[in-house]
């Protein structure tokens, strides 16, 4: 009886111990799988990545195109507050110099503390945010007198920066007597000019160009002369 009770008691712990090995074993099998198929769904295939670079590659293009707007969009202001400036000195100085010759009224203004320290450059030259040299002069003669503002003009963006040249100069128009463009340095009032417009003052002569009845094509217009072009030259010129 007893060994009866015994065997069966033996029978039962063996089942119990296959049954707890089986177990164990499928709990490890199916981990093992999940694992696998974890490994399998995480990683990334070469199709994937490269849309994902693809689409970094666009947005990269549209942060680069946007920068370059924003930043034309603020030399250009810083631009027109510079010139706003000169045109302002230019104005109010213009009758107080009178040279018997061709002279550069740019050392004077410097020292009379006139022109932003930005625009000054180590060789007394002016520049604006573009680069492009400015030059402040009087010419005083007894066939005529002015005195004028050159700017010469860089090839790069140079057609922009013509068109923001004119629009800002134009609010000056009653005081200037022309603005004039031309592919060299103009010397005196004999100079060819590509393209020309006169001030408020000589708006009456139905056969002159007058600045203040200029249009944004005209603008355009005007402006191709500076447009792919090695050295262009805008002139602002005020009577004495």
């Amino acid at each position: 009886m007893k060994f009866n009770e015994l065997k069966r008691s033996f029978f039962r712990k063996r089942v119990q111990i296959r049954r707890y090995f089986a177990t164990k074993c499928t709990i490890r099998g199916t981990r093992g799988a999940k694992l696998q198929v974890d490994a399998t769904f995480s990683g990334r295939s070469m199709v994937e990545m490269l849309g994902v670079l693809a689409i970094i590659g666009v947005l990269s293009v549209g942060a680069i195109a946007g920068y370059s707007k924003a930043m034309m969009k603020y030399k250009l202001n810083k631009q027109a507050d510079q010139v706003n400036n000169l045109f302002s000195i230019m104005s109010q100085y213009r009758h107080e110099w009178k040279f018997d010759k061709l002279t550069s009224l740019t050392p004077y203004y410097i020292k009379m503390g006139l022109i932003p320290e930005d625009m000054v450059q180590s060789d007394g030259t002016l520049q604006d945010v573009f680069g492009s040299t400015i030059t402040l002069r009087n010419n005083y003669a007894p066939s005529f007198s002015e005195t004028a503002m050159l700017y010469q003009l860089l090839n790069n963006n140079s057609f922009e920066v013509c068109q923001n040249l004119y629009q800002n100069a134009l609010s000056y128009s009653p005081e200037l007597s022309y603005i004039a463009i031309s592919n060299q340095e103009s010397s005196s009032s004999t100079t060819t000019y590509s393209y020309k417009c006169y001030g408020d003052t000589y708006c009456s002569n139905p056969n002159l160009l007058c600045c203040k009845n200029l249009t944004l094509n005209d603008f355009a217009e005007a402006c191709k002369v500076c447009d792919q072009k090695s050295s262009c030259y805008l002139t602002f010129v005020w009577d004495v």
